[in-house]
This record gives structure tokens, C-alpha cells and sequence, in this order.
């Protein structure tokens, strides 16, 4: 594949990373300096941040499981793919954050959307909004599984639609609100 000068390099990004990484080291020395309105400015940022993080963490772990990187790891963990993440995410070990973050990616790589009227399947709308940050790891990983249980009772022609019901949930409520569907 050509390089194009004018889109980002892999290197250029993770240079950015550890500015970002390097940026927040030491924050909470210099929080003291901010105005009240500063704060929740500064806490907004952080937050965005942190879904652009796990937005980037959904892409990297797709584009290792399509190229097979996650088949192999030195860590046991149940299997391979969950081991590959905890080896390279170890803060994702605890709690169970590696095994969701993995089915949340390899669940959207195979589900769709449900049948178009031409009898193809779409890609799932969900990994888009995981990818783009418009949806939380936590939030799919619920609707993936109320969809789970609900899909032998709906006929196939209503999956979409309950499909689009639970995207639009998981972008603007939480995982109770969202099992309340």
C-alpha cells in the first residue's frame, strides 16, 4: 500500500500518546493553579480523553485479532486473545476488563445488524460507535448480551430495529437503563 505524506503515521500517533501520557503525570500537582470553572473544564478533557482511550484500545484489539496477533500469548487467562490483552493491557486483568473488552470485539466483528431486504448481512453498528468513542466497552458488552437473550424471540425482520434502540440507549444511558429496554 502507497504512504500518503498527509495521514498520520502509526509512529507520529503513538508519539501522541505519550505526550498525552506524559501531559497527565503529575496533574494533581498542578490542579491547585486552576479556577473553579477550571476544573470541571479540565475534568471534561480527562474525560474525553479516557473515551478516546478506550475507543483506541477497541481498534488496536480488532486489528490484532484480524491479523491474528491475539492467537498466541504468553499469559493464560482462559484464552489466548484475553491473555494477549492482559499481557499488553495489564490494567484490563482485574475485574474482568480483558475478557469483556475481547468478546465486546470479537462479538461486533461477526454480529449484524440482521438481514437487509436483499437478504445481506450489514456490519454491526456498534463497532462503529465503539471505535468512534460514541460508545462505552461496559455499555456494549450489555447490549450485546440483552440481545443475546432476546434475538430467538424476535422475529427477523424486528432485529434491526431493537438493534438501533439499543445503540441509541448505550450512547446516552447506562447499563441499567439499557437492560430496562
Amino acid at each position: 500500500m502507497p504512504s500518503d505524506p498527509t495521514v498520520p503515521r502509526v509512529a507520529h500517533r503513538r508519539a501522541a500518546v505519550a505526550a498525552a501520557r506524559e501531559a497527565l503525570t503529575g496533574l494533581a500537582s498542578v490542579l491547585w493553579q486552576a479556577q473553579g470553572a477550571d476544573l470541571g473544564r479540565v475534568f471534561r478533557e480527562v474525560d474525553d480523553l479516557s473515551r478516546a482511550v478506550e475507543a483506541a484500545r477497541v481498534a488496536v484489539l480488532a486489528e490484532a485479532v484480524d491479523r491474528g496477533e491475539t492467537s498466541t500469548s504468553a499469559v493464560s487467562m482462559g484464552s489466548a486473545g484475553v491473555g494477549w490483552v492482559c499481557e499488553h493491557a495489564p490494567t484490563l486483568a482485574a475485574n474482568g476488563g480483558a475478557a469483556r473488552l475481547f468478546r465486546v470485539v470479537t462479538d461486533t466483528m461477526t454480529a449484524s445488524r440482521g438481514a437487509t431486504d436483499a437478504g445481506t448481512t450489514q456490519p454491526h453498528p456498534l463497532r462503529a460507535a465503539l471505535v468512534d468513542g460514541r460508545v462505552q466497552v461496559s455499555n456494549a458488552a450489555v447490549c450485546l448480551n440483552e440481545m443475546a437473550r432476546l434475538h430467538p424471540q424476535l422475529t427477523p425482520a424486528a432485529v434491526p430495529a431493537v438493534w438501533d434502540a439499543y445503540l441509541t440507549l448505550a450512547m446516552v444511558a447506562g447499563p441499567g437503563e439499557i437492560r430496562g429496554l
